[in-house]
């Protein structure tokens, strides 16, 4: 019988794994394979069932099983946020649920996880409108066998991968189009004018050689221009050449990566009287070089947009919670009204465009693509404190090998 870890929750942990069964469980495209032990929920309130079954697990899968068991949907909705699993079984008879709304709730809770009914009922019904819930799979208590389990394992895994596979595809899809939409307007508008203003000056510079006149301050306010739009350009390219097979990442410590920053920002911050600091430190993952834009457009930010009443102090801070690593980066410097924190992540807004700052709108822009491309999020959300900016960054969490 499985010991109880907590209320509602047991754990059986990895064993030898028995008898031989069907060895060749590799998918291909699948991220679980025979050689790694199977991270598994099984949502069952009976807790002999919960024991055979976790038996059964243990069997079907040659590297072993390390299996997490909760009693309620209650339970799995409050503690499947510390568990990544690979597969999730669920019971369809709970104390707090039956049949339909089990699975409905239990997809919720688990995202993008496979889920797998486990049902006392014969009834093919019930198990196809599972399935057409978006459950991969169903298994009938009593009538299966670790050969029908290690093949459910296998091909649930699989067609899981394949949906979530489905899933990025459409959200690049959606992404690209987003970003073709912003090149188009760029290309329609923002490209335009500083030729426009090229040409004029280039056009006022003929005339007045014809004249005969000084031409200095012309050439020197169409040299500017052609800067900025060089400048404009690179920036775009950046943005533009930016993909998905870029991105290498590895587990790295927050501090150090602000550490990187502080120093590679060090004349910026003196030259601001501002402090760079990690006020709580963890592990992330995500490109090195990538994730280091990120931090020094964020930190580059607060120093531009300092308040001119205090030094500024930027604190960066990071925790865990379940299969997401959330990092905030924070500052006490002028702020950005709540109706415009969404719209400081487009294309050439800035965060406030009427104090004389300098910066072309790019810093915040880049740094949400880098984050889309690492499968992350970024947003602006309320101060920690009564003051300033809080940038909040969310990332999928590894699992870690650093101690």
């Amino acid at each position: 019988m499985a010991d109880r870890t907590g209320p509602g929750r047991r754990s059986a942990q990895p064993t030898d794994a028995g008898p031989h069964v069907d060895n060749r469980l590799a998918t291909t495209g699948c991220t679980v394979r025979a050689a790694d032990p199977l991270r598994a929920v099984v949502l069952e309130d009976d807790e002999i069932d919960a024991s055979l079954f976790s038996l059964l697990l243990q069997r079907a899968w040659p590297s072993g099983a390390e299996i997490t068991v909760f009693a309620t949907l209650g339970d799995l909705v409050r503690g499947i946020g510390d568990h990544s699993p690979d597969v999730v079984f669920c019971d369809l008879a709970l104390p707090d649920g039956r049949g339909v709304e089990v699975v409905e709730r239990t997809l919720e809770a688990v995202d993008e996880v496979p889920v797998v009914v486990l049902t006392g009922n014969a009834d093919p019904a019930m198990a196809e409108l599972a399935l057409q819930l978006g459950a991969q799979d169903y298994l009938t208590k009593g009538e299966f066998d670790t050969e029908t389990l290690a093949r459910t394992l296998r091909y649930s895994i699989a067609r899981g991968a394949a949906d979530r596979e489905i899933r990025r595809i459409a959200r690049d899809l959606a992404r690209l189009n987003r970003e073709l939409d912003q090149f188009a307007g760029i290309v329609a508008h923002d490209l335009r004018a500083p030729i426009r203003t090229a040409r004029l000056f280039a056009d006022r510079l003929v005339a007045e050689a014809e004249r005969g006149n000084e031409l200095d301050p012309l050439s020197s306010a169409l040299d500017c221009q052609l800067e900025r739009m060089e400048s404009l350009v690179s920036r775009l390219l950046q943005m533009a050449s930016l993909r998905d097979d870029d991105i290498a990442p590895v587990e790295e410590r927050l501090s150090d990566i602000i550490n990187d920053v502080r120093a590679d920002l060090l004349a910026d911050l003196e030259a601001g009287g501002a402090t760079l600091r990690c006020a709580g430190d963890g592990i992330l993952t995500a490109d090195p070089i990538l994730i280091r834009k990120v931090f020094r457009n964020l930190v580059e930010n607060s120093i531009r947009y300092r308040s001119p009443d205090r030094l500024p102090v930027i604190t960066a801070s990071l925790t865990r919670t379940g299969s997401t690593v959330e990092v905030t980066v924070s500052d006490n410097g002028l702020g950005v009204e709540p109706r415009h924190r969404e719209r400081a992540f487009d294309l050439f807004e800035r965060l406030t465009p009427d104090d004389g700052a300098p910066g072309m709108g790019f810093g915040l822009a880049f740094s949400r693509q880098i984050m889309e491309r690492h499968d992350g999020w970024i947003g602006l959300d309320e101060p920690i404190e009564s003051v300033g900016a809080t940038v909040r960054l969310l990332l999928p969490a590894g699992r870690s090998t650093l101690g």
